[in-house]
């Protein structure tokens, strides 16, 4: 078995809404699709949907990281001015690629399978204090600083950064549940498997996600074969678009009801963004 879900929410970039005349009824009772759609990116095989705006995007992730390094560093030599080592790393983090695609919905975007693989690597760790000597107690208490949390990441993946993290990551969860127990995102999944077995593999059962089993008994390009035969059935279907859709309907609902929250959420990051910019820009990163 393998998970259908892979890191949530590693897309970048800010959600661009668009309208339609046309809205798909909803079956099960759930929001209309049409007036709020998800964002396909096929060049990184990335989704981004309506709630990435209230969270960090890439480069500012990349931004407060490169900055914890810097902060990391002071704390440990009580000196302002890092070294090269440190410096170095920390440009390396804020022009660095920590993202992977996403299997949000099962594989999808063929093209970009062919030419880059499928594995999810997740997000990469960012070492800290690279270059010093440095004590397991010492790391552990730089990273409780004030000025090391105050630069926290605020994301809806999986991963846990703060507490300012918490109700977007639920709020993205949730939406997720609903999606997959949505009548229309199972009529989606069911017309994926049937044109999977048509190509001769073999489809397992998780969930309503239903994707290619990759057996065990399967080489690494025989797995490549499979995983390619889904993604071309998504793909011809134009799975992910409709299923983001479905997704950004039950976002905009919770979206539409705490705007309040998450308006200060994204004032929050943006203090947090120019709290590093201002760092990494005193030690010579930018």
């Amino acid at each position: 078995m393998r998970k259908r879900i892979g890191a949530l929410l590693l897309a970048v970039g800010l959600l661009s809404g668009c309208t339609s005349g046309d809205q798909e009824a909803a079956p099960t009772g759930g929001p209309a699709v049409g007036a709020v759609q998800a964002v396909i990116d096929a060049d990184t095989a990335s989704v981004i949907l309506p709630l990435d705006r209230y969270a960090m995007t890439a480069q500012e992730r990349r931004t407060a990281l490169a900055a914890q390094q810097i902060v990391v560093a002071r704390c440990v030599t009580g000196s302002s001015t890092p070294g090269s080592v440190t410096i170095d790393a920390a440009k390396e983090t804020l022009e660095g690629r920590h993202f992977s695609p996403q299997w949000l919905y099962g594989y999808w975007d063929a093209a970009f399978i062919s030419s880059q693989g499928w594995q999810i690597t997740g997000f990469e760790e960012v070492p800290l204090g690279q270059g010093l000597d440095i004590t397991k107690d010492q790391g552990r208490a730089c990273v409780q600083e004030k000025a090391y949390l105050d630069l926290m990441p605020v994301g809806v993946d999986l991963i846990s950064y703060d507490t300012a993290s918490d109700d977007l990551r639920l709020a993205y969860l949730d939406a997720m549940d609903k999606t997959v127990s949505d009548q229309r995102f199972i009529d989606l999944v069911s017309t994926r498997s049937a044109c999977v077995e048509q190509q001769g593999f073999t489809v397992e059962s998780a969930g309503n996600f239903d994707g290619v089993a990759l057996l065990d008994t399967y080489t690494e390009e025989q797995k490549l074969q499979a995983i390619l035969a889904e993604a071309q059935c998504s793909d011809q279907e134009n799975l992910v678009q409709q299923a983001g859709g479905i997704t950004a309907a039950y976002q905009q609902e919770y979206i539409d009801s705490h705007q309040g929250e998450l308006t200060a959420l994204r004032q929050l990051i943006d203090e947090r963004v120019a709290r590093a910019t201002g760092i990494l820009q005193d030690a010579g990163v930018m």
